[in-house]
């Protein structure tokens, strides 16, 4: 069958499919004229891919399930706890949430110091609340993301949602250490640490500056996205000038070196 009849059966897109495809979970044939031939049986582990992403399972879990290093048996119960633990960190919030629902208040008698106060006993006692710091890491995430995407990586929110802030610091860990390997052995103008710690810092006070966007955001969400689309260009712009003049640099060291 084709892609299209793929879609058609499993109520998925074809965007999900050549994801799964690329993770090594589906594996459909080629006919003689390159295009994918999929089976009964990718219509099945389709199906199975299905069901597992429905219970939260993430996808290389899923891989190794497939590929027999874990069995389904063990993926299923560590999901199990995995659901139970965030169930437990919810019970703090849905506590107060129907505690709001019983007294009936709107948002102009809302006694803000007493439900805070309620928030931090229960804190105390163990149960856990969403972590607002995140707002600002996921606002900076997602223009990061942005940047990087219409640069040069167009995959780049599959990989946040895989693996999230991580990656991204780890993106910009890389950048550094490029910039640092490139000052000592290639520019021969100083130390590795020399060469690293300035993007980082650059990195640094470019988050310090997405944070006013960010409060922006919440009171005056048009003029907050106008500065962001205008960051946004300013960053290709910078991003794209300083690789071509890296690339300019070790093209003319390697034909000074040659000649």
């Amino acid at each position: 069958m084709t892609i299209k009849e793929l879609e058609e059966k499993s109520g998925i897109t074809r965007a999900n499919i050549r994801f799964y495809e690329k993770e090594g979970l589906l594996n459909p044939d080629r006919g003689k004229n390159s295009y994918r031939e999929y089976s009964s049986e990718d219509l099945k582990a389709l199906n199975r891919i299905i069901i597992l992403r429905k219970l939260d399972i993430p996808v290389a879990e899923i891989k190794e399930i497939f590929e027999g290093a874990v069995s389904l048996e063990e993926a299923v119960k560590k999901q199990r706890d995995v659901l139970s633990r965030k169930i437990e960190s919810l019970q703090g919030a849905l506590d107060i949430c129907e505690q709001i629902t019983k007294e009936h208040v709107d948002i102009q008698g809302f006694d803000e110091s007493r439900y805070l106060e309620m928030i931090e006993q229960k804190e105390k006692q163990g149960r856990f609340f969403k972590d607002i710091a995140k707002d600002y890491l996921s606002f900076e995430l997602l223009i990061f993301g942005n940047m990087w995407k219409y640069v040069f990586f167009h995959n780049f929110n599959g990989a946040k949602e895989r693996y999230g802030i991580k990656f991204a610091l780890i993106i910009v860990l890389i950048m550094c250490a490029v910039r640092g390997i490139a000052k000592q052995f290639i520019w021969h103008s100083g130390t590795f640490l020399e060469g690293f710690l300035y993007p980082f810092v650059l990195f640094a006070i470019g988050s310090a500056i997405l944070l006013p966007i960010y409060i922006l955001s919440k009171t005056h969400p048009k003029i907050a996205s106008i500065l962001e689309k205008t960051l946004l260009t300013i960053c290709i712009t910078i991003l794209a000038a300083v690789f071509v003049l890296l690339i300019v640099l070790i093209l003319n060291f390697w034909l000074h070196f040659l000649f």
